[in-house]
């Protein structure tokens, strides 16, 4: 089966493409890399011109005076440039509605173009989009990814990507999108609860990893805990990790001797995924009610991982909390609290983490959910 997976997303289409070629496809992988992660692709589709100084003041100053970023239309330009290097395939995964992160008019003509020189075409819920911010606007959930912007409208600034999913020019792009392709199919438990009982959805299929990419790097000496934390500062509060830094605060004084606390921001996927090999507990995410890629990827490294495990994916994995990472809330005390019963019970550190691994292997190896999709597709 000849497949193009159109666009990244946290490494999901490059461990999605490893377990399709595991199953004999052909696969190809046209994105922009995700900004500072700068993801492997095979067709590179991103406006680099405009990032390069000079130009990027330009950029940056149309920006300011009329709220565009010029990159869309290097993308745009880019796409058109190779475009009967997007024809013919047996399937099209978009990584989601607003796949190139150009502009809804412009991302409308490059998918109409997909969407005709291609058999089928099908949408993975991955990410923000019309979709599911407007379902975390409705909700009644204890908490979400929102809720530090709708405490302090002065966060704007942080949560300028989410809100413009609430535009009509992306609900269009949106509708669009659901009315040709062939399905929908949710990446994670938390993007599963916003499509569930939406139109064309297939339903959940969790996210590949590649495990032989991913050394097993338990800490067997516990003189010392090391304690992990990543930052992606545009989401800094949109994941929580200002909750994070306000336990570590805490954690340290308390701890001084007892703790090392290791702390990244905005380094590229390569650096960030050996950056916490020395680690015992990696923080993840806050608001989440399942895992991501870093936290699955720290689970599959033999890390104690703090991240989303709320009911809805214990009850769909048919497991115990605490038993493969600790559910993450946004509420300090309980932050704390955690972190102290580990630095005291360094033992439970090893139990999780050990389960963690086992956890990963068998439900999100890449080739086992590579199939799945191939099922789906056919």
């Amino acid at each position: 089966m000849k497949i193009l997976l159109f666009g990244e997303y946290s490494g999901f289409f490059n461990q999605l493409k490893n377990g399709l070629l595991k199953n004999n496809c052909e696969v190809t992988l046209a994105a922009r890399q995700d900004g500072f992660k700068n993801y492997d692709v095979d067709i590179n589709l991103e406006g680099s011109f405009w990032r390069k100084n000079p130009f990027n003041y330009i950029r940056q100053g149309i920006f300011k005076l009329t709220s565009y970023d010029i990159v869309g239309l290097s993308i745009y330009y880019n796409f058109w440039k190779i475009k009967s290097k997007f024809t013919h395939f047996d399937v099209v995964l978009l990584i989601n509605p607003f796949p190139l992160q150009t502009h809804p008019k412009l991302e409308r003509q490059i998918l109409k173009f997909i969407f005709k020189n291609n058999k089928k075409v099908y949408l993975a819920a991955c990410g923000d989009d019309y979709q599911y911010i407007n379902y975390l606007n409705k909700s009644q959930l204890p908490y979400t990814i929102l809720d530090a912007y709708k405490k302090n409208s002065t966060l704007k600034s942080y949560f300028l990507d989410s809100i413009k999913y609430t535009k009509k020019a992306h609900k269009n792009l949106h509708e669009f999108v659901i009315n040709n392709c062939k399905g929908v199919i949710a990446a994670d438990i938390d993007y599963d609860m916003a499509y569930k009982n939406s139109k064309k959805y297939l339903g959940y299929i969790p996210f590949p990893v590649t495990l032989e990419k991913l050394e097993l790097t338990p800490q067997k000496s516990h003189d010392r805990i090391i304690i992990f934390h990543g930052i992606n500062r545009l989401n800094y509060y949109k994941k929580g990790n200002h909750y994070f830094d306000e336990a570590l605060k805490i954690i340290k004084l308390k701890y001084p001797e007892k703790v090392i606390i290791l702390r990244t921001e905005n380094v590229s996927y390569t650096e960030y995924i050996n950056s916490y090999n020395k680690a015992h507990i990696v923080l993840d995410q806050v608001y989440s009610y399942s895992q991501g890629y870093n936290a699955l990827e720290s689970m599959a490294k033999g890390k104690l991982v703090f991240s989303g495990a709320e009911k809805e994916w214990l009850e769909y994995f048919n497991v115990e909390a605490d038993t493969l990472l600790i559910n993450a809330k946004p509420d300090i005390d309980y932050l704390v609290e955690k972190l102290d019963y580990f630095i005291q019970h360094p033992e439970k550190i090893v139990e999780i983490a050990t389960n963690a691994r086992a956890f990963v292997e068998k439900q999100h190896q890449d080739k086992a959910i590579a199939l799945k999709y191939l099922q789906c597709f056919n």
